[in-house]
């Protein structure tokens, strides 16, 4: 799983999210075609209720998904390591994934349901970026940070993608709001 590969905190709340990029769905057990399809998984941790269960979040997982875990041997959702970075958006009501492996490691982000406050559950995510116009192996998301570094009032993403534009790296910016790439800066070297 890797527990702790990604550890943020929340910014107004006493509460932490814990990321494992390597968690697993397993298909086809006791089958030749048995898969291990890392897709990654994160828990809330509530650090004022201790004792109660984490809010357990394990990313594109649902069944009407499966279907595009591999087809022709491009890898969807299989092998997206969702939480191998993560951030809380600048109001803390939601946590964005980093997922390089997503859609052949082109990678995106994803969004989960608003965090509820001191109630315990699954959350799926509710918004997946496609990052189609970027090359294979670019592994957008494999860092990720919030802020408001454009303008004072708009809330941004930053995406790393070191492996895109030939291996020299990118970081897109995006518009919170729109999730209109606002700005990409490319690697020199």
């Amino acid at each position: 799983m890797f527990l702790g590969g990604t550890v943020v905190s929340h910014p107004n709340r006493a509460q932490v999210a814990v990321c494992g990029h390597k968690w697993w769905q397993e298909f086809y057990v006791q089958r030749p075609e048995h898969q291990r399809n890392p897709s990654g998984s994160c828990f809330v941790v509530d650090l004022d209720k201790p004792n109660e269960t984490p809010v357990a979040i394990f990313p594109l997982s649902e069944s009407s998904q499966i279907g595009l875990q591999i087809q022709q041997n491009t890898y969807y959702y299989s092998h997206s390591m969702s939480g191998f970075s993560a951030a809380f958006t600048p109001s803390g009501e939601s946590l964005l994934l980093g997922a390089p492996g997503f859609y052949q490691w082109r990678g995106t982000f994803l969004e989960t349901e608003a965090i509820p406050l001191g109630i315990n559950g699954l959350l799926k995510e509710r918004f997946v970026l496609n990052q189609r116009s970027t090359a294979s192996e670019s592994y957008v998301g494999y860092s990720l940070t919030t802020g408001h570094f454009l303008s004072g009032y708009s809330s941004s993403v930053a995406l790393g993608a070191p492996r895109d534009k030939n291996y020299r790296g990118k970081v897109y910016i995006y518009n919170y709001g729109s999730n209109h790439v606002f700005n990409d800066i490319e690697g020199t070297q």
